[in-house]
């Protein structure tokens, strides 16, 4: 009676020791004996059965299949795959980070933030909400996207020529040639400004002041490329030479705004933007108002010097510089000497008669002398 070599011999056409049955070549993997007739003890696979069973598997003796090491019990909580070697994703929903024991899926979903069946991936950066919040299956933003992206996954950004939230705005029509393309979040024109505009979109006008015929200005801050026309100043030629500049055509430095030909009267500083200090007046601010100004402090106009309150008592003139005539006396000269006075003059301050008429005394010349009896 003839006996077949064990199918378990290692060689494909079971070759084995025609006396004994030994397998000539050892077992094929899952077996041993010398006819290969027996299975690897509990808790071994494999080739020559030298492979352990995972401790990872299930049940109290982590039994696994003898060939090719499959945890025959499932795996233990966290882990998955036919030989329960792959830990399940710490990103599953659930405390105990529990999946399905062959494919790992989580068995409740992801934690925020991730999503798919293993929860491996990410919700996308790009999605509206601050934790960037996504459905855990499909990874779509749950909230809709950050400005500048699109997609149910946000992971699209904004088609050419638009930008912001939902994609809604368009980029300037003034952005630089040829696409007018700009940033597809904040709208920053990518490629510079048209020919007389500025901005980071481009929405701004060069002034009119700047000196080139074409307005032509630096891209971000404005600044007129070749300096301002004539009669204006500063960085974008806003502002305009003083009126207080001297000359007929007012001009000033285009770049600090300092008067090129000094003040008019009654003005000073580089600008001539502040009047003469009080009690002054004139070109330079070097002349001294008239002492004979009314008032306390004898002020007088910054540029023409005429006396603010009029002239004090004796003085006349626009500029309280003369005194009044030899019959006139007082504030403005408004009062007239005594008639009693001799020659009708007095003193132009106080109005004292330099002498009397016969018949008459006293400061004002008011007085009757007494007339003797007969």
């Amino acid at each position: 009676m003839f006996n077949n070599c064990s199918k378990n011999c290692a060689e494909t056409n079971n070759v084995c020791n025609r006396e004994t049955g030994a397998c000539k070549a050892g077992c094929k993997p899952g077996y041993t004996g010398a006819k290969c007739d027996q299975t690897c003890d509990l808790g071994s696979y494999g080739l020559n059965c030298s492979s352990q069973c995972n401790k990872q598997c299930g049940g109290q003796d982590n039994a696994c299949d003898h060939i090719n090491g499959t945890c025959k019990n499932g795996c233990d909580q966290g882990y998955h795959g036919h030989k329960c070697l792959n830990n399940c994703s710490k990103t599953c929903a659930r405390k105990d980070k529990a999946c399905e024991c062959l494919s790992g899926k989580c068995l409740e979903g992801c934690k925020p933030g991730y999503y798919g069946d293993k929860c491996l991936n990410n919700c996308s950066k790009n999605c509206a909400e601050s934790s960037s919040v996504c459905n855990r299956e499909t990874g779509a933003c749950n909230a809709g996207c950050k400005p500048g992206y699109t997609g149910a996954k946000c992971d699209q950004t904004c088609e050419l020529g638009s930008y912001g939230y939902r994609c809604s705005n368009h980029c300037s029509e003034h952005c630089g040639q040829p696409d007018n393309a700009c940033d597809h979040v904040n709208g920053t024109c990518l490629d510079g400004c048209d020919q007389g505009y500025y901005g980071h979109k481009c929405l701004n006008k060069c002034k009119g002041n700047c000196a080139r015929k074409d307005t032509a200005c630096e891209r971000f801050s404005g600044k007129c490329l070749e300096g301002c026309k004539a009669g204006h100043f500063g960085d974008r030629c806003l502002n305009n030479c003083s009126e207080n500049c001297s000359g007929p055509n007012k001009l000033c430095d285009r770049k600090t705004g300092a008067c090129n030909t000094g003040c008019e009267p009654g003005y000073t500083g580089v600008k001539c933007d502040q009047k003469c200090q009080q009690g002054f007046y004139g070109k330079g601010c070097t002349k001294p108002c008239s002492d004979h100004c009314a008032g306390i402090k004898s002020l007088c106009h910054h540029a023409t010097g005429i006396c603010n309150l009029g002239c004090g008592p004796g003085y006349q003139g626009d500029l309280c510089t003369h005194e009044c005539n030899i019959t006139t006396w007082g504030q403005n000269c408004s009062k007239n000497c005594s008639t009693s006075c001799m020659n009708n003059s007095c003193s132009h301050v106080t109005g004292d008669c330099y002498g009397c008429v016969d018949g008459y005394w006293g400061r004002f010349c008011d007085h009757e002398n007494c007339k003797s009896s007969s």
